[in-house]
This record gives C-alpha cells, structure tokens and sequence, in this order.
C-alpha cells in the first residue's frame, strides 16, 4: 500500500501464534463489471448501518438510520448520509 500515511491493515486470528496476513487493496471500478463498485458499497453500508463500526466510534450516534446516498452539496456529494433519533424523555 505505497502512497499512503497508514500502515498495512493485517487480519490477526488470535494472538497465540504468528500469523497474520496483509490485506490487499480492492480498487472499486466505474465502467466495468469486474470488481467492487462504489455504488454497490453505499448500498451495502446504506441498507445494512450496523457494517460500520458507528457504535466503537461514537456509541450515542446509535441507531445510525440511513437517509440518503450522494446527496448534492456545494463541495461535491455525501456519499451517505445518516440521522440518529432523538432519545424518549
């Protein structure tokens, strides 16, 4: 992963051995129908919130209720954009 400030992210199993594998970058594709696309991405986090790790991040931003995907602002797009509900009083 050259071009980046972060190091390799590595999938651990368990600590008790020395394994561990490297992850390998998935580029996402506009034209073709080989790979991952972005748009098949935001569905994904889109329909399915709980993907994202909301509640290690930030655990009062839980329930995450998806709103939208690429809404128009004047930078550009939010690819998603989520809303948490107000808790009962």
């Amino acid at each position: 992963m050259t071009g980046t400030q972060y190091g390799l992210p590595l999938i651990v199993g368990d600590f008790t051995g020395n394994v561990a594998q490297g992850l390998k970058r998935v580029r996402f594709e506009n034209g073709n129908d080989e790979g991952y696309k972005e748009r098949w991405l935001q569905k994904l986090v889109s329909r399915y919130p709980s993907l994202l790790p909301i509640e290690q991040i930030e655990p009062a931003l839980m329930p995450a209720i998806s709103i939208c995907m690429e809404l128009p602002l004047a930078s550009g797009f939010a690819d998603n954009l989520y809303a948490t509900p107000m808790p009962a009083r």
